[in-house]
């Protein structure tokens, strides 16, 4: 058997080595700051009368979704194609960002186009297409053609 006096000694390396490694990665357009959250109210036909709903949308960094939550109906949920085709048509970029929509109340079932519009200028807003201050004060109601 073989005994080492000062066992310190084996874990010291007796010569470093460094390897340096430059990496050039190609030019990226720069990060733009812009609102991650923001609001825009509608309203839905409810009986003789109407009900108001605050399309409230959220973008954050990862892979490109798009959803709508908050009970909407099948028609809400188709207009996700229609809207991405309307903003595309209108000369707008849509963003390459996670979206979430949020149709509020939750409790309240949606069911119509007429929240196309407010969708629609929620996602511009989030993506600094649209200013926050030009469409305050203001309730959205319309459908989206795809162009």
């Amino acid at each position: 058997m073989h005994t080492v006096k000062n066992p310190s000694k084996l874990c010291q390396p007796q010569h470093l080595n460094f390897i340096i490694l430059t990496l050039q990665l190609p030019e990226v357009d720069c990060y733009v700051a812009r609102m991650s959250t923001t609001k825009v109210y509608s309203a839905i036909p409810l009986g003789f009368n109407g009900r108001l709903v605050a399309v409230e949308g959220d973008s954050s960094h990862g892979l490109p979704n798009f959803n709508i939550i908050g009970m909407p109906s099948q028609t809400i949920s188709e207009s996700r194609d229609r809207i991405r085709s309307a903003i595309r048509n209108s000369l707008f970029s849509f963003p390459r960002d996670k979206i979430t929509i949020n149709l509020a109340p939750a409790a309240l079932r949606k069911t119509g186009t007429g929240l196309d519009l407010p969708i629609a200028i929620t996602i511009l807003i989030l993506s600094s297409q649209l200013l926050p201050q030009d469409v305050s004060k203001r309730m959205f109601i319309g459908e989206l053609s795809l162009n």
